[in-house]
């Protein structure tokens, strides 16, 4: 008797996990280099020991959209984004992490670090320090810093094969086992990539999801006032 309740709440869980990562998705729409998620469901079958097999719902993962965002024109000298597949390589005290947030800037000695102060990596795994007495900076597409003093270092682009494997980390950032691969992408002094999430496409993936939860939470309340009824008209009978 419980079988329909058994399915109807492993779709509901589903589609409860379904609606985090769209709020998730929503939630990071304005974020620099954001890409956004989608749940991976699958169907399972269970054998009661005694009993039809049930066919379940999971989600069993989630996959992110590898789609560039919309390129946005910042005009700031140490914004770069990147046109094409490729991910900046950053330092941090657990070795090299990859992003696709280009909102740079200076620290205190001159190197070039992400608002959190990680150092960015030039192709020679170091770190890119500009000059006190400089007075611009100039990134061609092919990655390389120059000054008016001359040319400085070439950003650090790594490529991946499996990018979707990648694990986001905080701050817009991917950790991976991978060995770094040739990257196709360029790229654009003053400017940043945006999110490539689509608001209108999300909140109508959040309407139907609602949907559906609701049309199970009805399937559910129907199952459990049949079994009342059942039960009420056995202690009838006795």
């Amino acid at each position: 008797m419980d079988n329909a309740i058994y399915i109807g709440l492993s779709y509901q869980t589903a589609l409860q996990r379904q609606l985090d990562v769209i709020a998730n998705n929503m939630a990071n729409l304005n974020t620099t280099g954001f890409k956004g998620e989608h749940d991976v469901f699958s169907q399972f079958l269970d054998k009661p020991p005694h009993g039809s097999t049930l066919s379940m719902v999971q989600d069993v993962n989630t996959t992110r959209d590898l789609r560039e965002g919309p390129i946005e024109t910042t005009n700031n000298t140490l914004d770069f984004a990147l046109q094409g597949e490729g991910y900046f390589t950053v330092e941090t005290l657990n070795g090299p992490r990859y992003t696709r947030t280009g909102s740079f800037e200076l620290d205190n000695a001159g190197e070039i670090v992400t608002p959190e102060g990680l150092p960015v990596l030039d192709t020679q795994n170091r770190r890119i320090t500009i000059p006190a007495t400089a007075s611009e900076i100039n990134v061609t597409s092919d990655g390389i810093v120059s000054t008016n003093l001359g040319q400085l270092a070439t950003l650090k682009i790594s490529g991946f094969t499996n990018q979707v494997l990648m694990q986001p980390l905080p701050d817009g950032l991917y950790d991976t086992t991978e060995a770094p691969v040739a990257a196709t992408a360029r790229v654009v002094q003053g400017a940043l990539e945006g999110s490539n999430v689509e608001g209108v496409v999300e909140m109508t993936r959040m309407t139907e999801v609602t949907k559906h939860y609701q049309i199970a939470q009805n399937m559910l309340d129907s199952e459990n006032t049949r079994q009342k009824d059942a039960i009420d008209n056995l202690a009838k009978v006795q």
